[in-house]
């Protein structure tokens, strides 16, 4: 199963729209949290979102646009797979 990372970039956004694009994600199948790490949950920063399925980049990708075009924002969008993963620092993370 691959791992997959998502940065969506909002220009000129409001907290009500992160709040919006966290929301459209987690219907996609994207997290804030990622699994592999155990209690206290630990979050990503804000706006990056992880999604482990064995689709390829290009269907995650689709996912993260059509997540971020129900937004009234433009924004810019980063996905990478990889193999693995380390994390050190991560915030204690809150509900969307």
């Amino acid at each position: 199963m691959a791992c997959f990372t998502a940065r969506i970039e909002l220009h000129a956004p409001t907290e009500d729209t992160y709040q919006s694009l966290d929301r459209a994600m987690a219907t996609a199948g994207f997290m804030r949290t990622p699994k592999r790490l155990l209690e206290p949950r630990r979050g990503l920063d804000p706006a990056e979102y992880q999604r482990e399925c064995d689709d390829d980049l290009d269907v995650i990708f689709e996912a993260a646009r059509d997540a971020a075009t129900q937004l009234d924002a433009a924004f810019t969008i980063l996905v990478c797979e990889s193999s693995t993963q380390k994390w050190i620092g991560l915030r204690v993370s809150t509900p969307a």
